[in-house]
């Protein structure tokens, strides 16, 4: 694929200070000089100084959502807004649960949203019931509290009860869903 951008300072505007995906998966980057950018891989934070136009950005869409982020959870989606930034910035996205952390997006947490690297179901419900709130996929969660929620987007959709899932009929369309993610990871 050809650069898309003629000039720096078009690739400036455009990419500075944002999560652009790669062939090899996403990093972060910020503009140092003229065409040179500093990108760090978010999975093991390695660094480098790289003229961007080698870096490989394939500029593909970046899948977003739950991100299970140290202590907190958070669903994220893009601001609907105007904007002349072509990757995932804090500017363009939102918290429609939880809130967007000031260095989450730079971390190893939000590359495994991208990558869609969650924890088994086990695991979130355990985690629930430590009182840490887990994602177990991009789009559901097991929320902790009195009782453990499950959530789809950022929506209370059912309940762990003996560690068996109940969904409120409201969204049992949802269950062949769940069931598909579940049958995913095996």
């Amino acid at each position: 694929m050809d650069f898309r951008y003629d000039t720096y300072r078009d690739a400036i505007q455009q990419i500075d200070n944002t999560v652009m995906m790669t062939e090899a998966g996403p990093i972060w980057v910020s503009h140092h000089d003229t065409w040179k950018f500093r990108t760090r891989k978010l999975e093991d934070y390695e660094s480098d100084i790289v003229d961007i136009r080698k870096v490989g950005l394939t500029f593909k869409p970046i899948l977003l959502g739950y991100v299970n982020f140290g202590y907190a959870l958070s669903y994220i989606v893009r601001n609907p807004r105007r904007m002349w930034k072509q990757g995932i910035s804090y500017d363009n996205i939102k918290a429609t649960y939880g809130e967007v952390h000031g260095d989450m997006l730079e971390e190893a947490s939000f590359f495994n949203t991208v990558m869609g690297n969650f924890p088994s179901l086990t695991y979130s419900i355990r985690q629930a019931e430590e009182g840490m709130s887990t994602a177990f996929h991009r789009e559901f969660a097991i929320i902790a509290g009195d009782e453990l929620e499950v959530h789809y987007k950022g929506t209370n959709i059912g309940m762990i009860k003996d560690d068996e899932m109940h969904i409120n009929d409201k969204y049992l369309y949802l269950k062949e869903l769940i069931e598909e993610v579940l049958h995913e990871k095996g």
